[in-house]
C-alpha cells in the first residue's frame, strides 16, 4: 500500500496554530470501494480488527508509536464526517487549490 507524507508550514496562515491543534495525530483507515457488499465489508472489518487487536499487531503498532482505534465500518465513517470540515477549512485557509 502507498502511502504518502504532507508538510504544511503555517508561517503565514491565521489561526494555523489552533487548527493543527485540532488536527491532532496523523490517522488512517481501511476503506472499500462503494457498493462492496455488506457481509464482505463485515468480513474484512472482522479481520484487520482481529490483526489490531493481536499481540503482533500492538508490538508493530508500537515500533510505530502507533495506536489502534478498532471500531465498525460506521464508527470509522463517523470519524471521516467529523474530520472533513477540519481538512477543508485547512485547505481554506492555505490557499491551495486544484489546477
Amino acid at each position: 500500500m502507498a502511502t504518502q507524507t504532507f508538510t504544511f508550514l503555517f508561517t503565514d496562515i491565521e489561526g494555523s496554530t489552533a487548527m493543527a491543534e485540532r488536527l491532532g495525530n496523523a490517522w488512517s483507515g481501511v476503506l472499500a470501494p462503494a457498493g462492496t457488499p455488506a457481509d464482505v465489508v463485515a468480513k474484512l472489518n472482522a479481520a484487520i480488527d482481529e490483526g489490531l487487536t493481536s499481540r503482533e499487531g500492538q508490538a508493530s503498532l508500537m515500533k510505530l508509536s502507533a495506536l489502534s482505534k478498532p471500531g465498525t465500518p460506521q464508527d470509522f465513517a463517523s470519524f471521516i464526517a467529523a474530520q472533513s470540515p477540519i481538512w477543508a477549512e485547512l485547505v481554506r485557509l492555505s490557499g491551495a487549490s486544484i489546477e
